[in-house]
């Protein structure tokens, strides 16, 4: 019995001291809340893109916009110091954020997205947007076309989509002492599977065809801030554990780095 014991007791060190070699990585200090608005509407489509603006004259500024796709367990280290909650948004200090950031990405905990589809340079006070979304494609309808002898039925396709939309600009404030930040972000999610129905197009003959309906929610958030130098806006959220998204969203002021980036924000 004591050798089993002694056994037991070596196997338990040996693994923790495994979770032990994997450093946790601390979160971003935090500066303030910021508040947000949220809206839940039962509804999917498709996402559009948002009008673009620009700036008046005297307030332009640079701004960078960042999202990045991240496990759920991460965002649960952040609710030791604002409370576990769907979505949230806090000011930061830039430097804590790219460090926090850095951590995670050394860690393997960003998942791996294109830069040019999540890092988005905004010049002159332009808006821009950002999205990492999944379009699903589906039998909207059939169009029958009949004759004396013979039928036709062509599928009508028709596409939903699923993901993340981020649209973000910002101008000087008044006595040019901040950047006065506007963020909103919308996360669709589909029911699955899709809602399905049979119907013949025929009374009474041929084969029933299937048409498809999605359904699912849509959360849309919306935030305004000033952010001093030195500052930026964290905007994290998880809608749902299991299917995801769970994303990090950060906006700051920055000088265009990229040319691409900025004639990607200007159109």
């Amino acid at each position: 019995m004591s050798k089993i014991r002694l056994g037991l007791v070596f196997v338990s060190l040996s693994l923790a001291s495994c979770v032990a070699s994997r450093p946790e990585v601390a979160p971003p200090e935090f500066l303030r809340p910021v508040g947000l608005t949220v809206w839940v509407e039962p509804k999917v489509g498709a996402f559009e893109a948002p009008t673009a603006s620009v700036a008046e004259e005297g307030r332009q500024v640079d701004l960078e916009l960042a999202l990045h796709l991240v496990e759920p367990q991460v965002l649960e280290t952040l609710g030791s110091q604002r409370g576990v909650r769907v979505f949230s948004a806090t000011a930061c200090p830039e430097k804590e954020v790219e460090r926090w950031l850095g951590e995670l990405h050394a860690q393997g905990e960003l998942q791996a997205l294109k830069s040019d589809d999540t890092l988005l340079q905004l010049a002159g006070g332009r808006s821009g947007f950002v999205q990492h979304v999944k379009h699903v494609a589906y039998i909207r309808a059939f169009e029958m076309q009949q004759a004396a002898d013979s039928a036709i039925a062509d599928p009508q396709i028709d596409v939903v989509d699923e993901g993340v939309s981020l649209r973000a600009s910002g101008a000087r404030s008044a006595d040019g002492s901040a950047t006065d930040v506007d963020l909103e972000l919308s996360v669709a999610l589909l029911d699955r599977p899709l809602r399905e129905r049979n119907v013949n197009l025929l009374s009474g003959v041929g084969v029933p065809v299937t048409v498809q309906a999605p359904t699912g929610w849509t959360w849309t958030l919306h935030t305004a801030e000033p952010l001093a130098p030195g500052e930026a806006l964290l905007v994290t959220g998880c809608v749902d554990k299991v299917r995801g998204p769970a994303f990090v969203a950060v906006l700051r002021t920055s000088p265009p780095k990229s040319p691409h980036a900025v004639a990607r924000a200007s159109r």
